[in-house]
């Protein structure tokens, strides 16, 4: 039975420079009625109402709706989250105040994600980003006061022109917040994204693979002695704080997915919604489901998707699993693959599972590619 949820809220108050998602501007858009069809297409899914594992309101920003809004828009959900739901709701420092998070801890939100990318004020500019320093302080403070201690913070790193010691400066700031989760991505520019653009006409560019390792390993080795484990490749919890919403991604499970770009797997069908919300309100208003693509997945990309998914995860992929799920030995289809790696030290066997090795951590791409059955 599926039991995770994500909710897309594709609405911000100011579009990032280096943000590729699904997104449209808060002011300029019918926010009552985007919310009216994702109550249809949430109806469509998922006709009978029950408590699910995880839901996950991502975004664009959910918390600049307002709370009249977010009302409109749990009055749908909140037959959803249980007892035992994680719930998980994202949110930028500047529009969280202090009634809405009363409000979401009240709706059944056990899980606050803020974006805080850095602690820069110059590279928070960069970035698009409107929130300060003491922005962030007052927010997690407030999160704290509401009630919430499960708080995970998004974290930006290899930022232009940024040197070690600035990322140990962000590092610090981010220990000092005492949350339980961090979830920390080297920037990647995306074409269609103000970076990406300055890419292509040369006044932008990435920082250096080199360095970039530097970064990273600065990180793991930090975050790992003050606490956190890193049970995945991006991602560092206190114990008992894994995110289970994003492990249902990770361990291949699946999902309902809805709103604006949105994306699920369901019955083997990996599916996504059109990006347009002009689109998406008439083809719900019409009772269709707003799908611009349905990939029905082979067993082959199936077993892809499990080793590229599971290799994310610092506990690695379960073989035993891969065997019961695909009625085929790991072994006979990946075994030279994997001792060809544990050779050079990219793979190692812990406990059982296969995973990345800390040689294989940086150039898992490299590692994940060769898993291609074709």
């Amino acid at each position: 039975m599926i039991d995770a949820l994500y909710i897309h809220i594709p609405f911000c108050n100011q579009i990032c420079t280096y943000c590729d998602f699904s997104k449209i501007y808060y002011a300029n858009q019918a926010r009552h009625e985007y919310i009216t069809q994702l109550h249809r297409e949430l109806a469509l899914l998922l006709p009978e109402a029950r408590p699910l594992r995880t839901v996950y309101f991502g975004g664009g920003t959910p918390s600049s709706m307002d709370l009249e809004e977010l009302e409109y828009l749990f009055s749908a959900i909140n037959p959803f989250i249980g007892e035992n739901t994680e719930c998980t709701f994202e949110a930028n420092p500047e529009s969280l105040t202090f009634a809405k998070l009363e409000f979401l801890r009240q709706a059944g939100v056990n899980r606050l994600s803020i974006g805080v990318q850095t602690f820069d004020e110059e590279r928070l500019q960069l970035l698009g980003r409107t929130h300060s320093r003491s922005d962030v302080e007052r927010c997690i403070s407030d999160a704290k006061r509401a009630g919430f201690t499960n708080i995970n913070i998004d974290f930006i790193y290899a930022l232009p022109k940024q040197t070690l010691a600035d990322l140990q400066k962000d590092i610090s700031h981010f220990l000092d917040l005492e949350v339980t989760h961090i979830s920390t991505y080297a920037l990647i520019v995306e074409p269609h994204t103000v970076f990406g653009i300055g890419a292509k006409q040369g006044w932008f560019s990435e920082t250096d693979e080199e360095l970039q390792f530097v970064m990273y390993s600065y990180v793991q080795e930090a975050l790992q002695e003050a606490g956190y484990e890193h049970y995945e490749v991006s991602n560092f919890a206190k114990p008992g704080f894994e995110s289970r919403h994003n492990l249902t991604y990770w361990n291949a499970d699946e999902y309902y997915g809805i709103g604006l770009g949105a994306h699920g797997y369901i019955a083997g069908v990996r599916y996504g919604n059109t990006r347009s919300i002009n689109k998406y309100i008439a083809m719900l208003e019409q009772g269709e489901r707003p799908l611009v693509a349905e990939e029905r997945l082979s067993q082959q990309a199936q077993m892809e998707e499990f080793v590229f998914l599971g290799l994310r995860k610092r506990e690695g992929i379960d073989p035993a699993e891969f065997g019961r799920r695909f009625n085929t030995p790991f072994e006979e289809i990946y075994g030279d693959i994997v001792a060809r790696f544990i050779a050079t030290e990219k793979l190692e066997v812990v406990g059982g599972y296969i995973r990345l090795a800390q040689e294989g951590i940086f150039v898992s791409n490299e590692v994940l590619q060769a898993f291609l059955l074709d």
